[in-house]
């Protein structure tokens, strides 16, 4: 049951229409979670430069990293996302497989940093402004189904539904208008030619006289949350770096489902398909601030901290309409879109506490660790003023019992060959989830490696990130178990940068 409930709840988007408040809490989670994606150097350690800085993706873990800085710097990074994906949906009869492959081209970060040479003190060196965007996560994802259903149509759903007086405007109202759901005023009742022929059996046989429908679904996610951040730091005689930031967050989320259902052969009478489409559009801006330090008690030794506020999204909009199209024997194709529907909310993540350690091995390399600890079930959700909807009580409820306490690990090393670099990684990203629904988790694993090249005024990195993971979702609300998704991400990353 436990299982079956978060499981839910990370399907909101797809299956969720009828509870709003279901969208809002799951985009709590999506908000709330930062699997960051830096610059080459960044990701082939890990992520792990709490304690490091002078990286641009590191001012969005501890803006005192941009103390660290000597000199003017611009960076840019480009990435190449790879990602396979094998369903297995298992029904008492037969097990189906699907596989899919999909691209992207992503913008990982850019900035500047500025330092300048306080000389008119002698313990404080240097003042450094940076100024740029870092991506906190990507949403890219496709997932894809497919089965044989010799026991249930999604016209079945829709017929119970309207029978049952559970009618959503935007499922069996389309399916109404386009005539895959007609009405008996004799009975009293909604049917379809598919629902009644699994309902229907040949008397003589007992047999059913139709073998089954081909059902197929696909579900794409894509955006991204990055971060928009000024930020400036200060180093205290070599020994001491100091940081503020402030950061402006911007969260664009898309979600696209696509369902067909075609009959096997001509068994069904004055029907071939339908294809049932939802679209969801997410975005909204939020903002918050962060500081941090980093100390060397060693020469060879780095200590660092940061603590992150929460960021306050004041409007997060959310919109979304649906769009059915049957396709029958005699010709006809209807089509018939719902209307644009939308609302906004407000929403606070948690704060967060970052702490690592970085040490030097003489003058060949060196290796890090960060530990980052966040607590999902602080994340709060709250109306925006106007919008005609409920308090969300029960939903800050659901957070607080659900949500727990995520313990994120990262690890790094880099060897130095001169001007050539060796870079390894390793990244762990634990489940927003409380102890009681260990049943489901959903953390993250990363490993990377990398290479760079570095001269005095330019430099050039390259690194290759994986991550695979396995999940539970219900694809198809047709089939009453869960299918099994393996999905296995690649990225290749890319960074330029040039010293003035």
């Amino acid at each position: 049951m436990k299982k079956r409930l978060i499981t839910a709840l990370l399907l909101i988007i797809p299956f969720g229409y009828a509870l709003p408040q279901n969208v809002e809490i799951e985009s709590a989670i999506r908000n709330s979670q930062n699997i960051y994606q830096g610059s080459a150097r960044f990701m082939g350690m890990g992520g792990a430069f709490t304690a490091l800085g002078g990286d641009i993706s590191s001012i969005s873990l501890n803006p005192a990293g941009v103390g660290v800085y000597t000199g003017m710097q611009f960076v840019f990074t480009p990435s190449f996302h790879q990602q396979t994906m094998e369903s297995t949906t298992s029904l008492p009869y037969n097990t189906f497989t699907e596989d899919a492959l999909n691209y992207k081209i992503n913008i990982n970060n850019a900035g500047l940093i500025g330092s300048y040479n306080l000389k008119g003190s002698a313990k404080w060196k240097n003042l450094n402004v940076g100024l740029g965007y870092n991506t906190l996560h990507h949403f890219n994802r496709e997932v894809q189904g497919r089965n044989f259903n010799r026991n249930r149509s999604k016209l079945n759903e829709f017929v119970d539904n309207a029978n049952n007086d559970r009618w959503r405007n935007a499922f069996e109202e389309l399916a109404w208008q386009t005539y895959l759901m007609r009405y008996d005023s004799t009975f009293a009742e909604y049917w379809s030619f598919v629902s009644d022929e699994f309902n229907y059996k040949d008397t003589t046989s007992n047999t059913d006289v139709i073998d089954g429908v081909n059902q197929h679904q696909s579900v794409v996610n894509s955006g991204n949350l990055g971060e928009y951040f000024i930020a400036a730091g200060a180093n205290y005689n070599n020994k001491l770096y100091v940081g503020l930031s402030i950061g402006i967050q911007r969260v664009k989320f898309s979600y696209k489902s696509t369902y067909t259902e075609s009959e096997q052969g001509n068994q069904v009478p004055d029907f071939q398909s339908m294809n049932f489409q939802q679209y969801e559009d997410h975005s909204g801006t939020g903002y918050n601030f962060k500081i941090g330090a980093i100390y060397k008690p060693l020469d060879f030794l780095r200590i660092g901290a940061a603590f992150h506020s929460p960021t306050f999204f004041n409007n997060l909009e959310y919109g979304w309409y649906n769009q059915m199209t049957a396709s029958f024997d005699n010709g006809d194709n209807p089509s018939l879109q719902s209307n644009d529907r939308n609302f906004a909310f407000q929403l606070t993540t948690p704060s967060k506490l970052i702490g690592g350690v970085a040490a030097k091995i003489g003058d060949i390399g060196m290796i890090s660790a960060d530990y980052e600890r966040l607590d999902y079930s602080n994340a709060r959700l709250d109306e925006k003023e106007g919008n005609a909807y409920p308090e969300h009580v029960q939903d800050n409820d659901s957070i607080q019992n659900i949500l727990g306490v995520a313990h994120n690990l990262r690890l790094g090393g880099e060897l130095k060959f001169n001007t050539f670099y060796l870079r390894g990684g390793y990244a762990f990203y634990g489940s927003p989830f409380s102890d009681a629904y260990e049943d489901y988790q959903s953390a993250r694993v990363m490993y990377s490696g990398g290479i760079g090249y570095r001269e005095k005024g330019f430099f050039v990195d390259l690194t290759y990130v994986t991550s695979s993971y396995t999940a539970e979702e219900n694809l198809f609300t047709t089939v009453p178990g869960f299918s099994e998704i393996d999905l296995k991400n690649n990225r290749i990353i890319l960074t330029a940068g040039f010293r003035f």
